[in-house]
């Protein structure tokens, strides 16, 4: 009895050990998995360092660039499809009423615009809602109806496609994406704000403001900083009756600044969340091509832009034979020939030549592509050596109308001097001891006008106003340039 007794505790033991023994194996193996684990984390954590500081090394001894911005992390980890190394992004925003109302799917406000990462610039250029365009059909018809007309035929995304095809004709400018925006959107942002301020650079009084009930009232606001709920803010936006279509576009613009400063402000641009929740708060009414992660991509790049970096612009009815303000471009059509309908056509059009962009083509190269001109601001004359007396104040007057910033007085002058060809002298400047820059924006814009020699000049033989950065002479070969 007892030798059974002492076997089984012989066998209990033996049972214990064993089980200690796969214990003791269990840990050990687990502690071998982690350290090999933890080696392999470290390891990638050293190669990821030696690697960043000869990245590091080789940029300095080299001209190989590393960039770390936000930007270009947010692509490299899949997070946005935009391109921070693009020269531009080309944003086409319509402004329209959905549902109920009286204008529905007209868009009434059209802008195209051009956010550049690298200059840190943004072009906006408005087109008119009159503007009279082809369609793609054999008809014509105003350009703000072009799309709800084949919203009734094809889908959202195809409607919008015909209106950036047209765009794309008269800008030359590819468009990367559109933001199709309610007005009634464009209140409750504003509010969700709780109010954006705008400077008002004049007084206006609209007696004819559409009250949104098939009637009008009066809508007025004074010159001054003031500041705006959604529905003031839209007024000023979309008022029109006691000014013009023209002035409203530039208005739209203003107010997109302020809106732009007051995101800023509130740090919505700097939060992702908070861009995301307004994005979802108000996503019922907007219609875009845009991601979620590309609108917070754009947002981080429009941060990074200055106000005094957005630059404004539109096309209007400005030019009356020679007597033209900036940007005069259009013409007001007859109204017995339109249904005595207002509408307004390029410069150039006629009744078989609708489409005719080519001036409107070359401003909207200088608004997107050469913004620095407008930061530049190189004031410039013309002197003219020719018979034709006319000719310089012809030439200044063409190329006022690209704002060129060409002086109201003292901008023009004579010689009786010989010169073998036209050509175009800049200046060293006393106060920066430097020369206007070689690499000018002004002076490669103004090539695409004045296709000739330009020469740096220590001193002007015509004009003695000290701000003159540029002189323009005009030869016999004037010809060559005049159409352009």
């Amino acid at each position: 009895m007892s030798f059974k007794k002492s076997k089984i505790k012989r066998d209990e033991i033996g049972e214990v050990i064993i089980d200690k023994v796969k214990e003791l194996r269990a840990t050990y193996f687990n502690a071998k998995k982690k350290n090999i684990v933890s080696g392999i984390l470290l390891g990638v954590f050293w190669i990821f360092v030696i690697s960043a500081l000869a990245f590091f090394t080789y940029s300095k001894i080299s001209d190989f660039k590393i960039d770390f911005s936000f930007m270009n992390l947010l692509n490299i980890w899949g997070f946005s499809s935009i391109d921070p190394e693009k020269d531009k992004i080309n944003i086409l925003l319509t402004g329209i009423w959905w549902g109920s109302h009286e204008w529905t799917d007209l868009t009434d406000t059209i802008i195209l615009a051009s956010i550049s990462p690298k200059k840190k610039t943004v072009s906006m250029l408005s087109i008119p809602r009159d503007l009279y365009v082809s369609y793609p059909t054999w008809w014509a018809w105003r350009i703000n109806e072009l799309y709800t007309r084949w919203l009734k035929k094809e889908s959202e995304k195809n409607a919008m496609n015909y209106l950036k095809e047209k765009i794309e004709e008269i800008s030359w400018e590819k468009i990367d994406y559109y933001a199709n925006i309610d007005f009634d959107w464009f209140t409750k942002f504003v509010d969700l704000l709780e109010w954006v301020e705008v400077n008002v650079p004049k007084d206006l009084t609209d007696p004819e403001y559409p009250d949104g009930n098939w009637w009008y009232e009066t809508f007025s606001i004074k010159k001054w900083l003031q500041t705006l709920d959604g529905k003031t803010a839209l007024k000023y936006a979309r008022s029109r009756h006691s000014t013009s279509d023209f002035d409203r576009s530039l208005r739209q613009q203003l107010v997109i600044k302020a809106i732009k400063e007051k995101l800023f402000n509130l740090k919505y641009i700097s939060s992702p969340s908070k861009l995301k929740a307004l994005f979802y708060t108000l996503s019922s009414n907007i219609k875009t091509d845009l991601t979620l992660k590309e609108i917070i991509s754009l947002a981080w790049i429009a941060k990074g832009i200055p106000t005094e970096n957005i630059f404004s612009f539109n096309l209007n009815t400005s030019c009356f034979d020679w007597d033209c303000n900036i940007w005069g471009f259009l013409y007001y059509g007859d109204r017995s020939a339109f249904g005595w309908a207002s509408v307004v056509l390029p410069e150039w059009a006629t009744a078989s030549s609708v489409s005719s962009y080519k001036d409107i083509n070359k401003f909207a190269n200088l608004v997107f592509n050469y913004p620095e001109i407008f930061v530049e601001k190189n004031e410039i004359v013309f002197v003219n050596t020719t018979k034709v007396g006319w000719l310089a104040s012809k030439f200044a007057t063409n190329l006022k109308k690209y704002w060129f910033n060409i002086p109201d007085k003292d901008s023009i002058f004579s010689t009786k001097d010989k010169f073998e060809k036209s050509k175009i002298n800049y200046i060293y400047d006393e106060q920066t001891k430097t020369w206007v820059n070689p690499e000018s924006k002004t002076l490669e814009a103004l090539s695409q006008f004045i296709f000739t020699q330009q020469e740096k000049v220590v001193d002007f033989s015509y004009t003695k106003n000290p701000n003159t950065k540029i002189e323009i002479i005009l030869w016999s070969d004037y010809r060559l340039f005049l159409n352009n």
